[in-house]
């Protein structure tokens, strides 16, 4: 370890030091010093107080500064909107006003020292009087002012009271010496008047001329006004200006009023007199000639009026001339038109020759010409009410009609004048007779067809209402006329609309659209794809249609109700793909999928949402194509959708066509998204609802597909064999069947469910859909007879063996008789029955509506088939 060196081997410094001698300070030299600290502190103390007293007369002089200014502009603003007109008013008021502002002033200077604030206050109150001072002189000013205003208003008064007083008078004298008073008194009081003697007395002299204008009556008053103002040497100049312009004016507006009063009592008088004595009136007018009216003679000239003005007089007089003709027209024609919907033919005539007597013509002062254009116009109307009856279908009695158009041409085919009937006239006459006499004629075969197209229509509803609308003409039925026949058809006796189910009944029987449904139901897809419902559990989404819920709002009860009509409508297949896209389906589809677990609100947004989205479906549907490919192997791969058409193991012949089907619907329906699985068994259920499994192919229904087509394509193979017998070596039976084939009444033989087979002359072997008929009528008739010869036999065997069967059936009767197959003389079930059975047995055993379920070969048959789609059911009972 290394060793730390000491000094002196560690006995302490070996440095010798020596004592320090010690001064003494002289006290005086302390005492100096703090005596120049003293008095340096006293100095600062002096001046650090004058600062204080500048800082507080600065902050006394800003205040000050600061009120006096608002004070200032406050009491500016008092004195420019106060309206005192005397000083004691407004001294009153000023300080009101200066005790508001003062007691402002204390609360802002609160802070401030007694000192300062007395010192604010001084300032301020100079402020306030010398603001007081010019505040009074203002208010003496419109004192004086005030009353200025006052008497020279008085004074305008009193002269225009002078002017209306007869100069004559005492009572003018002592108004004009009130009015010189009120003149002095001004003057001394210091608020002289405009007035002065002489410049009132000139303006009584004005105002006896303004009286004397306003009260003239014509023109020629006016004019003579003014020259007796020409002349008048009292009248200053600019006097005589006011005077002459005044009478311009009054002259004009005195020829206004008597034009006026002249077209007032033409137009009283109008009423007595006839259109040719207004017609001459017009004319002596514009002539400037005295005229007549009423057993009244005016002269134009002395009612002062103007050439224009005569001439608008004139005009006046040619419409009330007009419009007197008018009256007598409108007369005329209401009663012809009356006549005419109330009169037999001969009154109408007869009231025809009283309009051209010629007394009539000269009380109407009307002539035979404006006679036949009132039976023209008459004419006219009754035929163009007609037609626009016919044209509204709104005829409703069509005899009364054509009695009508009979009178009408009566009126135009007879002469009723003495000058020939109208028909016969040359000119405008005759050729708007000849017109009228066409459209008449049209009339008559327009309501001819409308009494025929309301019998066909009549007919329609019957027909649609009892099932058989298929059996009827349809072409001759337009596609309007149909949907208003199903609109009729749709409601009851009570003119209520009967049950929907009864309707989807009907449009199933008659195989028929119905737009409104169709159209329904679409919209109720695009508002519910649209979505944007209120719900609880989705608060924020936006506002539907209308509504501030969900269930209030008016798109969500159009999904709501078309839902529950598409529910409704599954029970009818062929209705529903008549009436529904495959959208429409695949969108209520999807939502019903939901109402297991979601609110039908919610439902039909998520619905909506996964629209939006639009999302690819591929991976997803993946999940179920395993088991749609499958359908092209065997008939047990293929049984999961065969099962849904057929009980019997069948191979799809068409499997293509399927697979791309099915694809379609279960991507649909993913896309609106539906779970795969439930996707792939909706559209499987699709599929049912829209195909028909014809031999095993999937056959697309379409219009006019008969019911029975699994047997029809049955025969139709069996046909085919036997009138080409060359196909049994080419393909096998099991792989033919038929499909429609271009036209909804052809149907092509095909092998593999969609290729057609040829005859040896190249043409594709075609069946119409009556040979089809044809073919299942003689096998049903072969059979019939077959078994009516069985049935009697066996009737006959038991009537042999002794046995009664008429009081009581055996069992086997009634099984028999309830299957249908003892029924084929031509009797109903219920006929046949009563004969054989008891009262009493018939009233447990019968059904109400005589609705017996028959065999297959019954049901089938032509004669009772329906063409909707549904089987036809035994007897006279219709169809279920």
């Amino acid at each position: 370890m290394p060793k730390i060196p000491l000094y002196n081997q560690g006995l302490g410094s070996a440095i010798d030091v020596k004592p320090v001698q010690v001064v003494r300070a002289n006290e005086g030299a302390f005492t100096a010093a703090q005596k120049g600290f003293t008095a340096l502190g006293e100095t600062i103390q002096d001046v650090s107080f004058k600062f204080g007293m500048m800082e507080k007369q600065q902050e006394t002089e800003r205040k000050t500064n600061e009120e006096a200014t608002r004070l200032r502009d406050a009491a500016d603003n008092f004195n420019m909107s106060n309206q005192d007109t005397d000083t004691e008013s407004y001294v009153n008021n000023f300080k009101k006003f200066q005790t508001q502002q003062m007691a402002s002033v204390e609360k802002n200077i609160a802070n401030l020292t007694r000192t300062q604030k007395e010192s604010i206050r001084n300032s301020l109150n100079n402020i306030f009087s010398s603001k007081m001072a010019a505040g009074k002189q203002q208010a003496w000013g419109k004192g004086l002012s005030m009353k200025k205003t006052a008497v020279d208003a008085e004074l305008e008064s009193l002269a225009r009271d002078i002017s209306m007083i007869s100069k004559k008078s005492l009572l003018r004298n002592i108004r004009i010496s009130e009015a010189n008073e009120k003149i002095k008194q001004s003057q001394i009081g210091g608020y002289a008047s405009k007035f002065s003697e002489a410049t009132f007395m000139s303006t009584i002299i004005g105002s006896d001329y303004a009286s004397e204008i306003q009260l003239a009556k014509t023109p020629a008053e006016v004019k003579a006004i003014r020259e007796r103002a020409a002349k008048d040497a009292g009248l200053s100049a600019g006097q005589f200006e006011k005077i002459v312009a005044a009478t311009n004016s009054r002259e004009a507006k005195a020829e206004v009023e008597q034009f006026e009063n002249v077209v007032g009592m033409l137009a009283s008088a109008s009423d007595e007199v006839t259109k040719s004595e207004l017609d001459t009136a017009r004319k002596n007018i514009m002539n400037d000639e005295p005229f007549t009216i009423g057993g009244t003679t005016y002269v134009t000239k002395d009612m002062g009026l103007s050439g224009p003005n005569r001439i608008k007089l004139a005009n006046v007089v040619d419409t009330l001339g007009k419009d007197k003709f008018d009256t007598v027209a409108n007369n005329a024609v209401a009663t012809l038109n009356n006549s005419l919907s109330q009169n037999k033919t001969e009154v109408v005539l007869s009231d025809v020759s009283n309009m051209y007597s010629p007394d009539m013509l000269a009380k109407n002062g009307i002539t035979e010409d404006d006679v036949d254009k009132f039976l023209i116009e008459s004419a006219q109307q009754g035929i163009d009410n007609i037609a626009r009856l016919i044209d509204a279908n709104e005829i409703t009695d069509i005899p009364a009609a054509m009695e009508t158009i009979s009178k009408v041409e009566a009126m135009l085919t007879t002469d009723s004048s003495g000058r020939g009937s109208l028909v016969s006239r040359v000119g405008t006459i005759g050729d708007s007779t000849d017109t009228i006499l066409k459209a008449a004629a049209k009339a008559k075969k327009d309501i001819n067809k409308a009494v025929e197209t309301s019998s066909l229509l009549s007919t329609g509803e019957a027909y649609f209402r009892a099932g058989k609308w298929p059996t009827i003409n349809q072409s001759e039925f337009k596609p309007k006329e149909v949907q208003a026949l199903i609109a009729k058809s749709f409601i009851g006796k009570d003119k209520k609309p009967i049950p929907v189910s009864q309707q989807l009944t009907l449009l199933e029987r008659n195989n028929e659209r119905f737009e409104m449904f169709a159209q329904s139901l679409g919209q109720g897809r695009s508002v519910g794809l649209a979505g944007g419902f209120l719900t609880v559990e989705n608060e924020g989404a936006p506002e539907g249609i209308k509504g501030d819920t969900a269930q209030q709002s008016e798109g969500f009860k159009i999904v709501e109700k078309n839902l529950r009509l598409y529910k409704l409508m599954q029970r009818y297949p062929s209705v529903l793909t008549k009436h529904t896209t495959e959208d429409d389906r695949a969108f209520y589809d999807a939502v019903d999928n939901r109402l297991g677990y979601e609110s039908l609100e919610t439902a039909i947004n998520n619905v909506s949402q996964a629209n939006r989205l639009k999302i690819d479906v591929k991976p997803k549907y993946k999940q179920v194509s395993e088991k749609v490919d499958k359908l092209s192997g065997s008939v047990s791969d293929a049984s999961w959708l065969t099962s849904l058409f057929t009980d019997k193991p069948t191979k799809v012949m068409n499997t293509a066509y399927v697979q791309n089907e099915l694809q379609k619907r279960t991507e649909q329906r993913i896309r609106l998204g539906t779970d795969p699985k439930i996707a792939l068994d909706l559209a499987a259920e699709d599929m049912k609802r829209t195909h028909a499994f014809v031999r095993g192919t999937f056959v697309k229904m379409g219009d006019q597909m008969p019911a029975n087509i699994q047997m029809l394509s049955d025969m139709a193979v069996d046909n085919a064999l036997k009138a080409h017998p060359y196909l049994s070596e080419e393909v096998e039976k099991d792989e033919l069947s038929i499909i429609q084939y271009g036209d909804p009444n052809s149907w092509a033989l095909v092998v593999g469910g969609a290729n057609p087979l040829e005859d040896r002359d190249g043409r594709v072997i075609i069946y119409t859909t009556e040979q089809l008929n044809n073919l299942f009528d003689a096998d049903y008739n072969k059979k019939k007879q077959q078994n009516i010869k069985e049935f009697n036999q066996t009737k006959q065997n038991k009537q042999d063996a002794m046995l009664s069967y008429e009081d009581f059936a055996t069992p086997d009767d009634i099984m028999l008789m309830q299957s249908g197959q003892g029924i084929y003389d031509g009797l109903s079930l219920t006929e046949f029955l009563s004969d054989i059975i008891p009262d009493d047995f018939m009233e447990a055993q019968i059904p109400e509506d005589d609705k017996q379920d028959v065999p297959d070969i019954v049901r089938q048959s032509s004669m009772f088939r329906m063409q909707s789609g549904v089987s036809r059911r035994f007897g006279t009972g219709g169809s279920k």
